[in-house]
């Protein structure tokens, strides 16, 4: 009966043993990852190489974009498929995102200035060559030579959401001279590309490297914007065909070759 007992007894620990030893092991995997961004990469930062070639990092509570002239990817943290890592001993934050390369920034400072050095992510960014992002850009173009979008279209636009395999969410947004486009890949995860106003063609430096021209097509006014040249897109034409109209008793944005409507959301 004794040794019953004690067997018992033995089973009983080893088992509890087990659990704690996959706790711990649960919670040292855990350990390192995070829900929300650290305050020091915290904020809207450029890059610009003088060039031609320019990036935009924005980084909010729960929420991380790198996006340039040719493409970008924007991910959320509360996405499933979105792990951000402590830093690693060179002082760089990792944001896993499944099925692409790692974002990888950390907060620095270049030239007495804040900054962020970071690596591209994605499959479309091939070199993950190191970038220092600013809050300015250095060729910024003076005013009189912005390619200004018209009123109507500013502001955040967005297809409705469907969770037909069809059907993928497009997102469109407008500042008076930046551009921005995101196409829903994951919950929580966007491909896209953002084209600024304010910077130089890499061609003809005196004139903005956005373009936003009207034209008239079947009797309809639409309105062509994107890049002013392909010289990051050998062969592509960035730009995308949208006009404004009413549909459904609200304000909307129509794009050739998307079915479906871009509504406002803010």
């Amino acid at each position: 009966m004794n040794r019953y007992w004690y067997l018992k007894v033995l089973l009983i620990l080893a088992c509890v043993s087990f659990y704690m030893g996959l706790q711990a092991s649960t919670a040292s995997a855990n350990r390192g990852t995070y829900s929300t961004t650290p305050t020091t990469l915290r904020g809207t930062w450029y890059y610009n190489d003088q060039k031609g070639w320019y990036t935009k990092i924005s980084v909010t509570k729960t929420t991380v974009s790198q996006m340039n002239q040719r493409a970008g990817l924007v991910v959320s943290l509360k996405s499933h498929r979105v792990k951000l890592i402590k830093p690693n001993k060179y002082g760089y934050w990792q944001i896993k995102v499944k099925g692409y390369r790692p974002i990888v920034l950390k907060s620095a400072a270049q030239d007495g200035q804040p900054a962020i050095k970071g690596r591209f992510a994605g499959k479309v960014f091939s070199t993950g060559t190191p970038v220092y992002a600013y809050h300015y850009l250095p060729n910024k173009l003076a005013k009189d030579y912005w390619t200004s979008i018209p009123d109507e279209f500013l502001g955040s636009w967005a297809t409705h959401k469907n969770t037909s395999s069809k059907w993928r969410e497009y997102k469109l947004s407008f500042k008076k001279s930046a551009m921005e486009t995101t196409v829903r890949q994951y919950p929580g995860v966007f491909l896209g590309a953002i084209m600024l106003g304010t910077v130089r063609d890499p061609v003809d430096p005196t004139k903005s490297s956005l373009i936003f021209s009207k034209f008239e097509n079947q009797q309809k006014i639409y309105w062509g914007c994107g890049l002013r040249n392909s010289k990051y897109l050998p062969g592509y034409d960035s730009r995308i065909f949208i006009r404004h109209i009413r549909h459904e008793h609200q304000n909307a944005i129509k794009a050739y070759g998307i079915s479906q409507y871009f509504y406002k959301t803010k």
